[in-house]
């Protein structure tokens, strides 16, 4: 079966890092993505996307380089856990486990868009 999903959005939360009872890390965010259409009012509608990373290396690249507000494209699959909650009653929890995570940076260009001759130079080789 094909489980693989792919994310542009942002990071809604500061990313956190806790250590399980396995002494291994794992690490939670969310990632905010809108929708391509809108609500009635005419506003973007958006998604919430909980995502969970343990491959320390990932890791250590979210804790030092990913913040809140941060622009990423994550990569994964999605995961269904089934528990039992404090109460007793069955519960389940859906996320993102991550695989891949890449920043988005998208620079802006202070230069006039190129004249012709800038962007086809070699209109006028011979061949």
């Amino acid at each position: 079966m094909l489980n693989n999903c792919l994310i542009l959005g942002w990071v809604k939360f500061e990313p956190t890092v806790q250590v399980m009872k396995n002494g291994k890390e794992v690490c939670n965010l969310e990632i905010q993505c809108s929708r391509t259409y809108l609500d009635k009012d005419g506003k973007k509608i958006y998604d919430y996307i909980s995502c969970r990373c343990f491959i320390p290396g990932l890791i250590k690249y979210i804790s030092n380089y990913i913040t809140k507000g941060t622009q990423v494209i994550v990569g994964g699959r999605f995961q269904t856990d089934l528990y039992v909650d404090r109460n007793g009653k069955n519960s389940k929890a859906s996320y993102l486990l991550l695989e891949h995570l890449e920043s988005v940076k998208i620079a802006k260009s202070t230069a006039p868009y190129p004249s012709k001759e800038q962007r086809d130079p070699l209109d006028d080789v011979d061949w």
